[in-house]
C-alpha cells in the first residue's frame, strides 16, 4: 500500500487544494497559509495543514454566521454586496 506523501511542493499542493500556484504563492506573501521554506527559495505543504486550513475557511450555502468565520467578522449579507459591490463593513 502506497503512503501519500506528507510534503507537498508548490505546483502538488496547488493541485491538492485545486488552486493556482499563483494563488499558493500570494497566501504565502500574505503569510496566511502555514508553509515551510527549505534554503532560501524552495517552499513546502504539509498535506494535512492544507486539508485543515481548507476546512476552517469553508461556509455553509446559507450564510450561517456561526459556520463561516469570514462572516462573523463583517455586516455581511448576499444583498448588500449585490447593489454596492462591497461588503457591509468596508463601506
Amino acid at each position: 500500500m502506497l503512503q501519500e506523501q506528507r510534503w507537498l511542493t508548490i505546483g502538488q499542493a496547488a493541485s491538492h487544494i485545486s488552486m493556482s500556484v499563483g494563488f499558493l504563492r500570494n497566501r504565502v506573501r500574505l503569510r496566511t497559509i502555514s508553509f515551510t521554506r527549505i534554503g532560501s527559495k524552495t517552499l513546502r505543504f504539509d498535506r494535512n495543514a492544507l486539508d485543515i486550513w481548507m476546512a476552517e475557511g469553508s461556509c455553509q450555502a446559507n450564510y450561517d454566521r456561526e459556520h463561516c468565520p469570514t462572516l462573523q467578522s463583517g455586516d455581511f449579507s448576499p444583498d448588500a454586496s449585490r447593489r454596492t459591490g462591497r461588503r457591509a463593513d468596508m463601506r
